[in-house]
């Protein structure tokens, strides 16, 4: 039970992510961004896994994966529910730092 339930969280993280990296950029545009603000909103999504990934990498070989994933999850779902909440441009350099 727990394998699927891996497996389907898995993917519905990969399909809000996946999303998310077309969502935030035409609601950016929607909301009268400038293309650089759109690119530096995209390159966003890259930054913080580029810098935690050897430290996450890490813990998840010290304390397993359960946590990891979890705290994961919750920042993917913090982000996008704050999109949806607060819908301005500033929101959206938020939300693309916690999708990423």
């Amino acid at each position: 039970m727990n394998f699927i339930l891996v497996c389907v969280l898995t993917v519905l993280i990969h399909i809000n992510v996946a999303g998310s990296r077309i969502d935030l950029s035409l609601f950016a545009l929607k909301l009268g961004a400038s293309p650089l603000t759109v690119g530096v909103l995209m390159s966003l999504l890259a930054l913080l896994p580029m810098f935690f990934s050897v430290y996450v990498g890490r813990a998840i070989d010290r304390i397993g994966i359960r946590l990891p994933m979890l705290a994961g999850s919750a920042c993917i779902m913090l982000g996008t529910v704050l999109a949806f909440i607060w819908p301005r441009l500033e929101v959206l350099f938020v939300t693309s730092c916690l999708v990423g």
